[in-house]
């Protein structure tokens, strides 16, 4: 049985608790439950270490907090159901920044067959909480089941 010692992370903005409940020993463990919060932006690194009896070095536990990117949500399945021969069908697909960050979309068709999916606009840009609708259709000139794919 040994005994362990927990320092604090040295910044504010980590915080770790746990239960100190004795000696630590082989097969046994102890919880940490490390939390972060900052009303700042920007990435942040910090350490904590961990001092065990009978052994000279602590065992060193990096912290890593990354600034918070864009959340770009959006339907991911477009069904244009039956598209009479040589007609075009669209559909609108809304594309929501959720995220804090602006957010930069490229949308391209995954070539697996000939082309002919429309995509508009094909690149844009979304700020925090903006909607863009992007228009996604085909043009039917062969009767045939198709299914096309759409790098985001």
């Amino acid at each position: 049985m040994r005994r362990i010692v927990v320092s604090q992370p040295k910044s504010k903005v980590f915080k770790c608790q746990y239960d100190q409940s004795g000696s630590v020993a082989a097969g046994l463990s102890m919880k940490l439950n490390v939390q972060f919060e900052t009303h700042d932006d920007g990435s942040f690194d910090d350490y904590m270490e961990i001092h065990t009896e009978g052994y000279k070095v602590p065992v060193r536990l990096n912290l890593h907090a990354l600034r918070a990117g864009p959340d770009i949500q959006f339907e991911p399945v477009v069904n244009l159901k039956f598209i009479p021969m040589g007609h075009e069908k669209t559909e609108m697909v809304e594309f929501k920044n959720e995220g804090k960050q602006t957010g930069h979309v490229s949308l391209k068709e995954e070539v697996r067959s000939k082309s002919g999916i429309i995509i508009e606009p094909t690149n844009f840009s979304l700020e925090p909480n903006q909607v863009k609708r992007v228009k996604i259709g085909l043009l039917a000139d062969t009767p045939e089941v198709l299914t096309k794919h759409v790098v985001v």
